[in-house]
């Protein structure tokens, strides 16, 4: 699959089926590849990293702030531009499929 240069990759998708809240429903979804960061934040120091995780496909409505890197030899650094007004935490998100509660899993 080739990317655009970004790494950006969004999908538009109704969803099928008919026993879930967003059943027929169409929605934006983003390809992101979180960074193998944890902890620190980037509004407020210089944070860079060497790894990333596995890509993720997440609903756009989830997104709640968009930070850019910067490559130096091995390393990425992190533009966060927010300026610490927002703190984003990845939750994994619960839904109901078929009348039951079911809370989606990361993959590690």
């Amino acid at each position: 699959m080739n990317f655009p240069p970004a790494g950006i990759l969004l999908l538009e998708c109704t969803l099928p089926g008919k026993n879930c809240d967003f059943s027929g429903q169409t929605r934006l979804l983003a390809l992101i590849t979180p960074c193998s960061k944890s902890g620190g934040d980037a509004s407020q120091e210089i944070l860079c990293y060497k790894e990333m995780r596995h890509s993720l496909i997440l609903d756009l409505q989830s997104v709640v702030a968009v930070v850019g890197r910067l490559k130096r030899g091995d390393r990425w650094y992190i533009v966060d531009r927010t300026g610490g007004l927002i703190k984003p935490e990845f939750v994994p998100p619960v839904a109901e499929w078929d009348g039951q509660e079911v809370e989606a899993v990361e993959n590690v």
